[in-house]
């Protein structure tokens, strides 16, 4: 039954103080066994009672406030009120109210008017007390101008559910759950409050969490933590989605709390840390893009540490124990230290892993806990580090890095792994750590000294035995006397440094110098210095080279050749042949030789300048009658002017070459960029591939063969053969029982319906595609389209892994039909039984560069 409140006097005029004829309205309803108390459009003008526990409006039981829309109806404190209120609108102290709720209206606590300590919508028992209001909905309320808590949902209540509301210009936090037991918080909107936009606090537990939106608050965008009491943690908490943003301090702060879940969110823009947890237990962020933070302090994007609340009301210390972080997208801005940070505090037992982390100042990750660990994506060999212009400490991770430092007098330090280090212009310091490191220096100018002055490097930790300083790029030819092209080695007077010595100098009046840590005199020959590339010679036939850290030459010679370098300065001759070229990381020559080659660029940091050093590859033989240079990985649409995804073609008859570049950065402050021997100024799309090749088939069983070049393929209907050949292909056989070889690269096997590989246990069919060549760790199968979670035992979305009697074809089975009894299955040949991991799919929203279509 509904009681409208202008049945009981309410004028809703913006004058009249209202609150007797609106509670008459409630009580009312209350008395009949419940109702709706409706308020039409209007402003109602509330005072609040002689407690303040009395509020101003009690809700009762069975019964629902609502109004006609939020900004429509609007429940407005008097002016003048200068006393404490907990709750405009709340329930009765001590009562156990139940099945109640508000919705479509504004709370509106004028507090530009007002003086008094004031809540919006207050629920709950007696804190401290046994007892809790239950069943408890909001839906599309406004809160604002509330002096203290717009949303105050206190100790206990059990079963509350606030969605799509609002919580603005309020005192201190939009939206509180204090000792909220299995509460709902969904689609919620908190911004420009004085202190933080949600606050999960006080042994709340068993919350779902779902795209809340906190943005321009003084303090954190949401905060799940335990509080200033000593009480038991907060647990139990699942985030999912929405976005904290333009905060003071963190965007979400997760502290004193355990069995947390953040995923799925956007955090960027904040003061502080994107996330930053303290003194937790079991907490999981997973899938989040986080990036630009920092904003008011240098600090790492995400941040992993102990509390310490010996001072506190515990009177004790909490080490953060059992935190996991992977999967997210993180992207530092100017203020960034490191991608994801976990304090030498007693934290332990982190995991981190398949992130992808870029544009942080010092680093992607630093870890001290003697427990945790640290992978880098699925198929990466090393991670890359870059610095600035300016004076850089970066730091690597516990894997193989490649580190360069770039111009300025940079500290470079490797951590664990097998790294590659390079200072750059500038006196800097290198340590290597763990590993077998490789210092390389690609120019006098990265280490030397003049008659007035030293820019001479320094390496703190060489181990002989492990690690080499590559000097191939400075033409030395060996050790000696310092003259003749060569170098000399020399130690100080009591031994604590060793130098490397040219007294021949440049140009430029600069003798090329480097200082070690400790005496080598004596130790220092061929096995851990590098004078000249190392050559990797192919045959007469069709050879696949790959190159590793030191700077090589990868000779194909005859035959259809893939060379790849790796991460030195390379030096890769096709020969004759059709071949394909692929310098990697590092200031790479290239050669095709004979024949129509292909010089492929799968990474802006394959060949690209920024704002202190060129890293820009050099082709020396195009031939633009044959030959082909593969940008389909980048993204760029076409020749234009350098900017929006264009790349400019600028040739220069002083140097005789041909410049593509392109002018917008990375995250990175990179600036793709490839040299060409010669002038071409006739390039066209002839000659450079932007998009991926699509082959497509026809409604019959057609054989698709993909070329060197990166391809989709599709099958479409009827039973299809592809084979994607060499390049990074898509293959989508479509409906029907498809073969699918991806070759050489890295392919991904793309489905979109459950019909496209199915069997029908009921009826017999069976038409499952079969992968003939699948690659762990470099190909992907792509099932975002059809919704499934991950790997698992068949059920609830997840797919079985399975192996036949003999070993020979893994089958990926999901045990759940459709409608109509059909269940998806793909076979592999050969034995992955105990190979796959979610990191060889993708079960969410990826889009494939250059592709066609978007995984949904």
């Amino acid at each position: 039954m509904e009681y409208n409140v202008k049945d009981f006097g309410a004028k809703g005029d913006g004058k009249t103080d209202d609150t007797d004829a609106i509670q008459a309205a409630i009580d009312a309803a209350h008395k009949a066994g419940g109702g709706t108390v409706y308020l039409p459009s209007g402003e109602y003008r509330v005072s609040g009672g002689d407690e303040a526990s009395d509020g101003a409006l009690i809700i009762k039981s069975n019964v629902y406030i609502v109004g006609a829309g939020m900004g429509e109806t609007v429940i407005k404190l008097v002016d003048g009120w200068d006393e404490k209120l907990t709750g405009i609108i709340r329930s009765a102290n001590g009562e156990k109210t139940h099945d109640y709720g508000i919705s479509d209206l504004t709370i509106d606590g004028n507090q530009d008017n007002t003086e008094g300590e004031v809540d919006g919508f207050y629920t709950g028992y007696i804190p401290g007390k046994n007892g809790a209001d239950y069943n408890v909905t909001v839906e599309r309320v406004e809160i604002r101008e509330v002096s203290r808590y717009a949303f105050d949902p206190h100790e206990q209540t059990i079963n509350l559910t606030i969605r799509d509301s609002v919580a603005h210009d309020n005192g201190k936090d939009g939206f509180v759950a204090d000792f909220q037991i299995g509460a709902v918080f969904e689609n919620n909107v908190s911004y420009n409050n004085g202190r933080h936009g949600f606050n999960i606090v006080t042994s709340s537990h068993d919350i779902v969490f779902t795209n809340n939106v906190a943005y321009g608050n003084g303090a954190n965008g949401l905060v799940v933590q335990r509080g200033s009491e000593d009480r038991d943690f907060v647990y139990n908490v699942e985030i999912e989605g929405g976005s904290f943003h333009d905060n003071g301090q963190e965007g979400v702060l997760i502290k004193m709390s355990t069995d947390v879940t953040l995923q799925g969110a956007e955090i960027y823009g904040n003061g502080y840390a994107g996330v930053r947890v303290q003194g937790v237990e079991d907490v999981r962020i997973l899938d989040n893009y986080i990036h630009d933070n920092a904003q008011s302090k240098a600090n790492a994007e995400v941040i992993v540490e102990s509390y310490d609340d010996r001072d506190g009301p515990s009177d004790d210390y909490y080490e953060t124990q059992n935190v996991t972080v992977k999967g997210n997208t993180i992207v530092g801005s100017a203020n960034s230290t490191y991608g994801i940070q976990e304090r030498a505090d007693g934290t332990d037992y982190t995991s981190i892993g398949n992130n992808s982390v870029s544009g942080t100042q010092r680093g992607i990750v630093q870890l001290s806990g003697t427990n945790s660990t640290f992978s880098g994506r699925s198929g990466d060999a090393y991670q890359f580090i870059d610095g600035s212009t300016g004076n850089d400490l970066l730091t690597g991770t516990p894997i193989a890095d490649l580190i360069v430092g770039g111009s300025g007098n940079d500290t470079l330090s490797g951590d664990a792994g097998n790294d590659v280090l390079e200072g750059g212009a500038g006196s800097d310091r290198l340590t290597g750590g763990e590993g077998a490191d490789i210092f390389r220096f690609t120019a006098v100018s990265d280490s030397y000294y003049t008659a007035s002055s030293s820019v001479a490097d320094q390496i703190l930790d060489f181990d002989a035995s492990n690690d080499r300083i590559d000097l191939t790029g400075l033409g030395f030819t060996g050790l000696g006397d310092g003259y003749g092209g060569t170098l000399a080695v020399l130690a100080n007077s009591d031994g604590s440094r060793t130098y490397l010595r040219s007294y021949e100098k440049d140009a430029d009046g600069r003798y090329f110098s480097l200082t070690l840590d400790g005496n080598f005199v004596g130790r220092l020959d061929d096995s851990n210095l590098v004078f000249r590339h190392k050559t990797i010679a192919g045959t007469e036939g069709d050879d696949s080279l790959t190159g590793n850290a030191m700077a090589e030459i990868l000779d194909g010679g005859s035959g259809n050749d893939s060379l790849a370098g790796g991460l030195g300065n390379d030096v890769l001759r096709g020969g004759a042949g059709d071949d394909i070229l692929n310098g990697g990381l590092g200031r790479d020559q290239l050669s095709g030789g004979e024949g129509a080659d292909i010089f492929r660029f799968t990474s802006v940091a394959d060949s690209y300048q920024n704002s202190g050093d060129n890293f820009s590859d050099l082709i020396l033989d195009f031939d633009p009658g044959e030959d082909r240079i593969d940008l389909s990985g980048l993204g760029f649409s076409g020749l234009g002017d350098g900017h929006n995804g264009t790349l400019l073609l600028w040739t220069s008859s002083e140097t005789n070459r041909t410049y593509l570049k392109n002018f917008d950065t990375d995250a990175d402050g990179r600036r793709f960029e490839i040299a060409l021997e010669g002038v071409f100024s006739d390039l066209s799309e002839k000659q450079l591939v932007f998009e991926r090749l699509v082959l497509e088939g026809t409604r019959l069983g057609d054989q698709l063969s993909g070329t060197e070049l990166n391809e989709e393929l599709l099958g479409g209907a009827g039973r299809d053969i592809l084979n994607g050949g060499a390049g990074d292909d898509i293959l989508d056989g479509g409906s029907e029982r498809d073969t699918l070889t991806g070759g050489s690269g890295a392919d991904v096997f793309r489905f979109n319906a459950t019909l496209d590989s199915f069997r029908n246990y009921d009826n017999g069919t069976s038409r499952v595609d079969d992968i003939t060549d699948f690659t762990v760790g470099e190909d992907l199968i792509d099932l975002s389209a059809l919704g499934y979670s991950g790997l698992g035992n068949g059920y609830d979305g997840t797919l079985a892994v399975l192996l036949n009697a003999d070993g020979t074809k893994t089958y990926l089975k999901d045990r759940e039909s459709d409608a109509d009894g059909n269940h998806f299955e793909i076979a592999l040949d050969g034995n992955y039984a105990d190979q796959l991991s979610n990191g060889d799919f993708i079960f969410t929203n990826l889009e494939v560069i250059g592709s066609s279509s978007q995984a949904a």
